[in-house]
């Protein structure tokens, strides 16, 4: 490979892994997030590939329970639930009103969250994947399988509350910190999933693909509508002349109006 070659070869992996441009490092995980998804779904349907270890790793999960992991399962999980997860973005939402006074971006990511959910039943409609056997639950669970809701949920709704606050994080340690919560939550959510019985181990994998790629999608129009302009002007005063008045000024007539 010629100097010349290698040189775009590299301004072009770098250009991939810059995160101020949608063309990106967002796009590149896009990418990334959707092509896991997308084999990892094919390996459900097929029953093949990284789903043929469902089972073996299904069964090892329910032999080395634990009666502590299992109570803290119980909880964690709830941080995936459907309205814990609402009323944590909307919590946030409220806040970055309160603070900003702008409803654009907070309107966005629960509309996000709405279409993420409906995009996850409709792949959960599609693939239709039955659950482990229901002996293996340690809680109630009603649904199908893949991909998992509560996970797919946890990735996308804590990431969108990090995405959200994100402006308001001013230094670089919370900015750390606020990532590794929401990662920790989705995370422990997806494993807490697996654990419980209530779905196969790529169930959970999908769901941390799909949300991720949903998230990913959120992140980018969350940015565009920061750039854009509200459109807010400041409110004239009652005693302030408006630019147009300001420039009128009184042409004199001509022909009958000017005889004395």
């Amino acid at each position: 490979m010629s100097d010349r070659a290698r040189q775009g070869m590299s301004a072009w992996l770098a250009a991939r892994a810059e995160p101020g441009r949608w063309t990106g490092l967002p796009l590149t995980v896009a990418v990334v997030t959707a092509a896991l998804f997308s084999a990892i779904t094919q390996g459900v349907l097929g029953h093949d590939g990284v789903a043929g270890y469902d089972e073996s790793v299904h069964n090892w999960l329910i032999q080395h329970r634990d009666q502590v992991l299992n109570g803290l399962a119980h909880v964690v999980t709830y941080l995936g639930f459907g309205p814990t997860a609402y009323a944590a973005l909307i919590a946030a939402a409220v806040f970055v009103v309160h603070r900003t006074h702008r409803w654009r971006e907070p309107i966005l990511v629960i509309a996000a969250l709405v279409v993420g959910q409906l995009i996850r039943l409709g792949v959960s409609a599609v693939v239709h994947r039955a659950r482990p056997p229901r002996a293996d639950w340690l809680m109630a669970a009603g649904g199908y399988a893949y991909p998992s809701g509560h996970t797919t949920t946890a990735t996308l709704a804590w990431g969108l509350v990090v995405a959200l606050l994100w402006p308001q994080l001013a230094s670089r340690r919370r900015r750390v910190a606020a990532i590794c919560v929401g990662a920790a939550i989705a995370l422990a959510v997806g494993a807490s999933r697996a654990w419980l019985g209530v779905h196969w181990p790529t169930d959970v994998f999908g769901g941390w693909a799909l949300g991720a790629l949903l998230l990913t999608v959120a992140t980018v129009g969350l940015s565009a509508a920061r750039r854009r302009p509200t459109g807010e002007t400041q409110p004239r005063r009652l005693n302030e002349v408006s630019p147009a008045r300001q420039v009128r000024t009184k042409v004199p007539s001509s022909g009958a109006d000017d005889a004395p």
